[in-house]
Formats: structure tokens, C-alpha cells, sequence
């Protein structure tokens, strides 16, 4: 049976409990932290994570923090699964610590049918353009609490669109290897409470001068994370959100829709992945995660 120690208590800590108390391999669940009146159960000092000695290690909290809360847990203990929400840190940082354990990054957007799909559609095909696009709205993330207090609204904490939205940075990495920057922009244009930038615009080349665009945002109301990728034959669509994908060449146009899916369930798919005993297929590595902060330093430096 597997012990399971969740660090930090937000609401995506509370997302993975959810998900993660329906396992029947898994027989408890406890949080760190040092909160009092807290609702589940806890362990509050470094002697109760030794004593409870935990087979799998989930770290929630805020991104700036992650570094140093992941140092902490892999000096500890040695062949453990260790799973660190995304992105891996606040900035790229040289490891300065002996990795003792398996560790893993929270990206379950690859387990989303899109960009399965997408992934395996374009596999192998000679793609000249890609685009991929996550217009989003910050106040709407946790309506509950006020925006502007947010990890995501300080860039000091880790915030910003290129970290919390990295997410196409990780799953365009998975798909295509790697990409070079031409041009970025990284702005805060809007009027939103808050010192992160909200926007970002990507323009990169792969395989051979292909073209590849990303852009995201924290200030559309109208919400959208979509991907498209186009050849002389055919063009690609795919609509994560709104669960569909259009296929269009010129001898047929294909629209199909998948069951509509919930980041519980990428959640639950990643965990089991992660938590499966047999080779680790999808769920994003340690390098995988450090990749992807290189790619964000990259495209930092290419700014205008």
C-alpha cells in the first residue's frame, strides 16, 4: 500500500487530495503544514515525514518555493517518487543537491486527447507551421479569493505568463524534441492588479526553419486554449477546451469531438501514470522540467 505526503495546502493540493483519495493503492494521505484548524490530516515537522515515511511526495507549493521545499525532501529520502506542480521552479537554477529520487513535474496536459491527437497526427508529417494559443482570464482562476494576491500575480513568486502557461512550452517541447527562438515579447499590457506580465508572444522555427507561434495571455475574457498546425495538404485544429479537433485536406473535411475532459481526470491519468510500476511513458521528468525553464530563459533573451 502507498503512503502519500502532499506539501502545501492551496487549492491545487486540495485538487491533487481529491483525485488522489480515490486510489485504492494508496491507503493515506497526509499534509505538511503548519496551518492550525486545519481539516485533514497533517504532519507538521521534518521528524513526522520521517516517522511517516511516505512512498510518494506531492509538492504544492507556491513556484518560488519549490526549489527549495524539493532540496529539503530529496536529501531525506532515497527511491521515492517525487511530483513537482509545474513549472518545476521560478527560473533556472543549477542543482546543487544529489537526486536520490524519482521526480517528476506536474504537466497532465499531454494526457489531454488533444494533443494526444495532435501528437499523433502530425507525427512523421511534414509540417511547415504550428501555432499554439491559451487565452485566459486571472481573476477567474479562484473566484474566491482576490486575483491580486495570487503567487501569479508577483513575478518575484513565480508568476507571470510564460511559467504558469508553460504548459505549451512543455507539451510543444514533448511533440517536437526542441525550437529555437527567433522573436518574444513579454508584456504587462493590460489593466489587471498585478506586477507578472500578462502577455507573451512566441516565434520560433523547428525541424528545418518551420515556423512555430505561441501566445498566451491572462487578461481574455473570452477563454481559449486551442493548437493548429498546417502543411501543403492539410491543416490540423484542435480545441482543448471545447474537446474537438478538425482535420481539412483537400479531399475531405473531418470534425470529431472526444468526451470532454476535466483536469481532474488529467490529474488522475498522470498520477497513474506517474504511480504505475512499469516505464514511465508520458509524465514529464526531472530533465524534461528543466528543459522547459531553459526554453523560458531562451525566449527571455530574445526579447525585443
Amino acid at each position: 500500500m502507498i503512503k502519500v505526503l502532499i506539501i502545501g495546502t492551496g487549492s491545487i493540493a486540495r485538487k491533487h487530495y481529491d483525485v488522489l483519495i480515490n486510489f485504492k493503492s494508496i491507503n493515506e494521505i497526509r499534509f505538511f503544514s503548519n496551518r492550525k484548524n486545519y481539516n485533514y490530516k497533517k504532519i507538521s515537522s521534518k521528524k513526522e515525514i520521517l516517522n511517516f515515511n511516505p512512498d510518494y511526495i506531492i509538492i504544492c507549493t507556491e513556484t518560488h518555493k519549490h526549489y527549495k521545499d524539493l532540496k529539503k525532501i530529496n536529501n531525506l529520502f532515497t527511491n521515492k517518487k517525487i511530483l513537482v506542480e509545474k513549472p518545476l521552479f521560478n527560473k533556472d537554477k543549477k542543482i546543487d543537491f544529489k537526486i536520490k529520487n524519482k521526480i517528476y513535474v506536474g504537466y497532465q496536459l499531454r494526457y489531454h486527447p488533444i494533443v494526444k491527437k495532435f501528437k499523433e497526427i502530425i507525427k512523421n508529417k511534414n509540417i511547415f507551421f504550428v501555432k499554439a494559443c491559451c487565452n485566459t482570464y486571472l481573476p477567474n482562476w479562484r473566484p474566491r479569493r482576490n486575483y491580486s494576491k495570487l503567487y501569479s500575480a508577483f513575478s518575484k513568486k513565480g508568476g507571470g505568463v510564460l511559467l504558469d502557461l508553460s504548459h505549451e512550452i512543455d507539451y510543444l517541447l514533448w511533440i517536437f524534441d526542441d525550437f529555437s527562438i527567433d522573436f518574444s515579447q513579454k508584456l504587462k499590457i493590460s489593466k489587471l492588479n498585478i506586477n507578472s506580465d500578462d502577455y507573451a508572444f512566441v516565434l520560433a522555427r523547428f525541424k528545418k526553419n518551420k515556423i512555430l507561434i505561441i501566445q498566451l495571455d491572462y487578461f481574455s475574457k473570452k477563454e481559449k486554449r486551442v493548437i493548429e498546425a498546417s502543411n501543403e495538404k492539410y491543416c490540423f485544429f484542435g480545441d482543448l477546451n471545447k474537446s474537438f479537433y478538425k482535420f481539412i485536406s483537400n479531399k475531405k473535411k473531418k470534425t470529431k469531438r472526444v468526451n470532454k475532459i476535466l483536469n481532474k481526470e488529467l490529474l488522475l491519468k498522470m498520477h497513474k501514470d506517474v504511480l504505475n510500476r512499469t516505464k514511465i511513458k508520458t509524465a514529464c521528468t526531472l530533465n524534461e522540467g528543466i528543459k522547459v525553464l531553459n526554453k523560458i530563459k531562451e525566449i527571455n533573451g530574445a526579447r525585443i
